[in-house]
């Protein structure tokens, strides 16, 4: 009788490691993906900042500057959806901790998205708000240092106070 409970521990130990040898670790594209993307904020005025955010996954582990001192080419494209203007940043360094893969959170600080109006885009007020309101949205796409673009996404609308 006392044999009974080894035998179903050790069955259970070994339905444990069994389990466990069929357990795969997530695998990355060498290609780096957006998998969300989001604004701090979805509405401001005239001379407010935001932070454009975006999750990633990259397999390359050739993502970002490779130093802080050094950032290389622009490796982020932001796209205004009202005149198609693309704004070219920097990622940061990243660090990605020497793995096959790895995931990540870039914030992007975002000056006045208004200059816009400024440098010739009115301010086109919509006719769904009681307060005069502009619309847009960005359209975020990285690169890695192989050269190799994400997927594109774009950011929810985000609201803009026209002046009156």
């Amino acid at each position: 009788m006392k044999k009974q409970p080894l035998i179903t521990v050790s069955g259970i130990l070994g339905l444990i490691f069994l389990l466990s040898a069929c357990v795969k670790e997530q695998e990355f594209s060498p290609t780096p993906k957006i998998n969300a993307v989001y604004l701090s904020t979805d509405t401001l005025s005239n001379g407010d900042y935001f932070d454009l955010i975006f999750d990633f996954e990259d397999g390359g582990n050739d993502l970002g500057a490779v130093d802080d001192a050094n950032l290389g080419e622009k490796d982020i494209s932001i796209i205004d959806s009202r005149d198609s203007v693309v704004i070219l940043n920097n990622l940061p360094k990243i660090d990605n901790k020497g793995s096959d893969g790895f995931t990540g959170t870039v914030s992007v600080k975002m000056s006045d998205c208004c200059k816009n109006v400024i440098s010739g885009i009115p301010c086109s007020p919509t006719s769904n708000f009681t307060a005069p309101f502009d619309t847009l949205s960005y359209i975020v796409q990285i690169k890695d240092r192989s050269q190799h673009w994400s997927n594109t996404l774009r950011t929810p609308v985000l609201y803009i106070a026209c002046k009156q």
